[in-house]
């Protein structure tokens, strides 16, 4: 189906809620670039217009493109969650988030001048669960071997 999620609109208290839907279109292809001939691309269609690529392997590439349209879309929403450092962490948090300061250390707290990292590539499983947490729900739609639309 599509990306839910509630949005405040232009100039609007924060009472006023705007229920915004978006179509999410994944699109799976091959490189035929001259450095990169052969890779795997995943591109990110939000509704029509391609707004997120990337491209290699080894790493959930269709996780890595949701995790950049949470980021673009919802980030006042993702910088009230807790960031998880991954296996040696304490178990708090969403893993897969993480916050770093200008010296290039992580946090899993937001403060401000902090940059967000919604990390794709530790799987889709994880950004689902961090957009659940902020709201977004995600539905499958329609699938087949070149596309994927939720």
């Amino acid at each position: 189906m599509l990306a839910q999620s509630g949005r405040l609109s232009k100039g609007a208290t924060t009472n006023t809620l705007i229920m915004t839907r978006d179509t999410l279109q994944f699109k799976y292809g091959i490189s035929r670039g001259r450095n990169s001939y052969g890779y795997r691309i995943v591109s990110l269609y939000v509704n029509g217009k391609k707004e997120f690529s990337t491209s290699g392997g080894g790493y959930d590439m269709q996780g890595t493109v949701l995790a950049q349209y949470i980021e673009r879309y919802h980030l006042p929403k993702l910088l009230t969650l807790k960031g998880n450092h991954g296996s040696l962490d304490d178990g708090t948090g969403y893993y897969g988030l993480m916050f770093w300061d200008n010296e290039g250390k992580r946090h899993k707290d937001y403060k401000d001048g902090y940059a967000v990292d919604p990390d794709g590539a530790c799987g889709w499983s994880s950004i689902i669960t961090i957009a659940d947490a902020i709201g977004v729900k995600i539905e499958n739609v329609v699938e087949d071997v070149y596309t994927a639309t939720y």
